[in-house]
């Protein structure tokens, strides 16, 4: 009775978990009710959180799910969970290490870094605190985040985020996040991954490593060869360690890591990526992607051989699975591309568990009469009539994520299925009965030759259903019936570079057709040269050019209002642009100010109202605009909201326009635009003549006179002899901020870039233009050499130099480095003016006895300059009483009653001498430097080293060439 009340009341509550922070910004969209399905991207489990009970967490790409489980079986997943910025989307999730009882967090990190925490309480079914977000660790870079970089995060006394194979660390304190990307000169981290102690350990291609915390530094551990590149680690908890390499397959250890052995029975050298291990100590794991896209899973009963269970997933998805993530308790939860998949037997069968989780990512929507719709999502096609949906394509496991098309006359539904590799053409799927039924519709489709690129052909299907595929490289155009080559008036026998098909469509009627494309520069085609675009009318059968007007803008999409023809393109300065055609070609048309990035859909309602959708993100992280809409041909623009989604089309009615984006779908409704303004108080920066190594600063005011809060999300100039600062940030309405622009030269010339910010707006540029020469600084040292004496080996020693600069310009020191860890330098960094001096500490702690020579190097502005050091390691010998009485050592008076004392002995030969007076708790007070005595009687005065000292017992320590002694002092003034 506990475990069920405890569930139902889960299951319950938990939904007034996504009301704690306000709506994404959909504006005043209505989401269209989904079925049921979406890629899980990460799956946490933790085991009977109360007597009998499992919780689940999961995370899709834009939201959290949690239920709780009696042994075996899941109960129905409740939402907690979905108001991530529409931009961004959810990489990884995981729930806090080291929290007990009912109160836990569960940290969602972004695909900018960015980490939300969430905490949940089970008892009393709220969020024990509001979301928490820590803000993403700083990327270097000119073009700000990479998104689909970040890949993990780790959360307990400390936030571990994996960035490629780099790992920031949290402390959680209030300070920065630290990079820690380098163990070893040569080592790159794979993975990370707690222990059962919550220590941090880094796969990496040189072994593993463990963060110390009260060092903050990386540790390598012991006992796994040390050359082997390692994929993952995982403690089992149980006394067994499991290590995946890249090659040579797992390794397993029984005693805590001190020695392994591969462990590849039954896997080989399968590279395995996570691990999990359930109530019954089977330990599973998932491999490494395989050319296909696919992963295997595996499992290992205790004393067993690995053995692959994914065949029973296979069977439930209809297709090969990718698995993203996998955890274990009572059960065995998969998280893959499909959804969750659970099995309560070790793997033997799974069953489909993602009850209440929707779809989001929609593809295609279609509206097919009598109240009818039919979607398109990542699990296959969905009918709905009422407010049921039945899956009517696969109608067993899942095959989607598929464009969907549908014909007037006849009434047809079409769209093609993803090819096997993108060198092959994938059949097509035909519904004659308003999608409730699916056949292969592939008579002659053998006749279209496969791709000779990477890019998969562009499937169109027109409103009388008829059929074309367009290709790239060179790019080719079939069409049905037949599907036979339909190419005649293609033509660019000049034109050189990499060729992309981007869009085939008609006209509502069919009276004209347009198949475009793209001509690109560049290894990785992203330098526009010569857009592709063709023209014919219904009934002929060649193809005219018809680019007139556009330059060399490339339209990515293309719509109709019954007597005009519309067009947007893609990004080209700064913008996409708005055109109409018309019998002289394409003429342009007022865009909207907010059109920032590329243009991704276009539609027409009844009222000839024009929208336009734009693409998720332009390069460096800012948000698009979203769906924008004109009724006087872009005159005045009206907002239809959502900002940020990726949108893949827009779809109108007779009585609503409808949206469907990676983020679900959307009946539309029209508000006021809010546009934010950007304005230089500067356009022209002259930073004259700077030397090398020095920097010019200016300010410049940015001023946001528009409607709408201005985002400045990369601020970053292309060229690095040039900062800005800050260069992120928001401006309200009729605000403005100063930011520093600095001309910081590396080189000597001339010098100069265009500043053009990444904002949610049409950006303002500013010029910015330097002259750099070589500074006349030159470092000096007096001597050739600094000789730091001997040091006993587990002390240290401080000496002060003075570092000129005989140059007429300022020396600028960026960093002092020695060749030997045992010598260091502060400051770091420093400048030292013209004809001036600079006092710098140099720190002897020698780790070892004997003669050191190493060099100081410093980095700066003057020519290579560099201090040769010497010094000497003493050997840290405990005290030899016989020594003290061999030399006669002697202190007199003692005890001392003033500060008049000394201290005597004798030496039979010539010998090497330090002496340090240490207080009772062992602190080094003074320390006389070393010198060399003859033979025969020594004496030192001890009065002004005594002048300074309170009362109380201390040691005079001699150490010599013989071995160390000590006597003690008393001192009572």
């Amino acid at each position: 009775m506990q475990i069920s009340t405890f569930s139902r009341r889960l299951s319950i509550a938990l939904l007034a978990f996504g009301i704690v922070v306000g709506s994404i910004s959909m504006r005043a969209q209505t989401a269209i009710a989904l079925p049921d399905g979406e890629t899980v991207v990460a799956v946490n489990v933790i085991h009977n959180i109360i007597p009998g009970v499992d919780v689940r967490f999961c995370a899709t790409k834009s939201r959290a799910y949690v239920t709780g489980s009696p042994t075996g079986s899941w109960q129905p997943n409740t939402l907690f969970f979905d108001t991530i910025p529409m931009d961004r989307r959810i990489v990884d999730a995981c729930v806090r290490e080291g929290e007990n009882g009912p109160v836990r967090t569960y940290a969602l990190l972004l695909d900018n870094g960015d980490v939300i925490a969430l905490r949940l309480n089970f008892i009393s079914k709220t969020m024990d605190t509001p979301p928490q977000l820590i803000p993403s660790p700083f990327v270097p870079g000119t073009n700000g985040f990479n998104q689909l970089t970040y890949k993990k995060v780790l959360y307990s006394n400390i936030l571990a985020i994996q960035y490629g194979t780099q790992v920031y660390i949290n402390t959680l304190d209030g300070s920065p996040y630290k990079l820690d990307s380098v163990m070893t000169k040569s080592s790159s981290i794979n993975d990370i991954n707690f222990d059962h102690n919550a220590a941090l350990i880094a796969s990496t291609t040189k072994g593993l490593f463990v963060f110390a915390q009260d060092s903050l530094r990386w540790k390598r551990t012991m006992g796994l060869d040390t050359t082997m590149s390692t994929v993952s680690f995982f403690d089992a908890a149980d006394g067994r360690l499991f290590v995946g390499t890249s090659s040579n397959g797992p390794y397993l250890s029984t005693d805590a890591g001190n020695t392994w052995s591969r462990d590849t029975a039954g896997i080989g050298k399968t590279a395995l990526l996570r691990f999990a291990k359930d109530s019954n100590n089977t330990v599973y794991a998932f491999s490494t992607s395989t050319s296909a896209g696919t992963s295997n899973l595996y499992a290992k009963h205790t004393g067993a051989a690995w053995m692959r269970i994914d065949t029973a997933l296979t069977v439930l998805s209809g297709s090969q699975v990718v698995i993203n993530d996998i955890a274990s308790g009572n059960s065995l939860e998969v998280a893959t591309k499909y959804g969750i998949m659970t099995s309560a037997n070790s793997g033997v069968n799974f069953s489909n568990s993602t009850k209440n989780i929707k779809a989001e990512d929609i593809y295609g929507l279609e509206f097919v009469g009598n109240g009818a719709e039919v979607v398109s999502t990542v699990c296959g096609m969905f009918r709905t009539s009422d407010t049921t949906w039945t899956q009517v394509y696969p109608t067993t496991g899942f095959d989607g994520a598929h464009t969907l098309y549908r014909a007037n006359t006849p009434s047809l539904l079409s769209f093609q299925l993803t090819p096997k590799t993108a060198k092959s053409i994938a059949p097509i799927m035909s519904s004659s009965d308003q999608g409730q039924s699916w056949y292969a519709d592939t008579t002659g489709l053998s006749h279209v030759s496969p791709p000779s690129g990477f890019v998969p052909a562009t499937y169109f299907m027109d409103s009388f259903g008829r059929m074309f595929i367009s290709e790239n490289t060179p790019v080719s155009l079939y069409s049905t019936p037949g599907w036979s080559l339909d190419t005649a008036g293609f033509n660019w026998p000049n034109i050189s570079g990499t060729g992309s098909a981007l869009t085939v469509v008609s006209d509502p009627a069919n009276t004209t057709y347009f198949s475009g494309g793209i001509f690109t520069n560049g290894q990785n085609g992203f330098v526009p040269k010569q857009p592709l675009l063709y023209r014919r009318s219904a009934g002929t059968t060649t193809w005219q050019a018809d680019t007139s007007g556009l330059g060399t803008n490339v339209l990515s999409c293309i719509c109709f209002d019954g007597s005009n023809t519309y067009g947007a393109s893609t990004m080209v300065n700064g913008s996409s642009s708005f055109y109409q055609h018309d019998a002289n070609g394409w003429q342009k048309l007022p865009s909207t100010p907010i059109a920032i990035s590329d243009a991704s859909a276009m539609g027409v309602d009844s009222a000839h109202t024009i929208y336009i959708a734009y693409s998720a993100t332009i390069s460096g992280g800012a948000a698009n605009q979203g769906i924008v809409a004109t009724s006087d041909k872009g005159t005045t623009w009206q907002s239809a909201g959502l900002r940020g989604a990726t949108i893949r089309g827009v779809r109108s009615t007779a009585t609503a326009t409808y949206a469907f984006t990676a983020r679900g779908a959307y009946k539309l409704q029209l508000s006021a635009l809010r546009v934010p303004n950007m304005v230089f108080s500067k356009h022209v920066i002259d930073f004259d003549t700077v030397s090398i190594g020095l920097s010019k600063d200016t300010t410049v005011t940015i001023n946001n006179s528009g409607t709408d809060t201005l985002v400045v999300s990369n601020l970053r100039p292309n060229n690095a002899n040039f900062l800005v600062s800050p260069n992120s940030f928001s401006i309200a309405p009729g605000a403005s901020k100063d930011i520093t622009v600095s001309f910081a030269p590396q080189s000597g010339g001339l010098t100069s870039t265009t500043l053009r910010p990444v904002a949610n707006t049409a950006p303002d540029t500013m010029y910015l233009v330097g002259f750099s020469k070589s500074a006349n600084a030159v470092l000096f040292y007096d001597d050739q050499y600094v000789d730091l004496g001997s040091v006993t080996v587990g002390t240290s020693r401080d000496t002060v130099v003075s570092i000129q600069n005989l140059g007429t310009d300022a020396a600028v020191v960026q960093s002092v480095k020695s060749d030997n860890a045992d010598v260091s330098a502060t400051p770091q960094a420093f400048q030292i003016p013209a004809k001036g001096k600079y006092d710098i500490t140099i720190h002897y702690a020698p780790s070892k006895e004997g003669s050191l020579v190493t060099h100081l190097h410093f980095a700066s502005n003057s020519p290579a300059y560099s201090l040769q050091i010497l010094a000497n390691g003493l050997t840290a010998s405990v005290d030899d009483p016989q020594l003290a009485d061999a030399i006669g050592l002697k202190l007199l008076p003692n005890p001392v009653t003033s500060t008049n004392a000394s201290l005597t002995c004798s030496f039979a030969g010539s010998t090497r001498l330090c002496l340090d007076l240490v207080n009772e708790q062992g602190r080094q007070l003074t320390t006389w430097p070393e010198q060399t005595v003859n033979a025969g009687p020594w004496q030192l005065d001890l009065s002004s080293a005594l002048q300074s000292q309170p009362n109380g017992v201390y040691m005079l320590r001699l150490t010599s060439d013989k071995g160390s002694c000590s006597v003690k002092l008393v001192l009572n003034r």
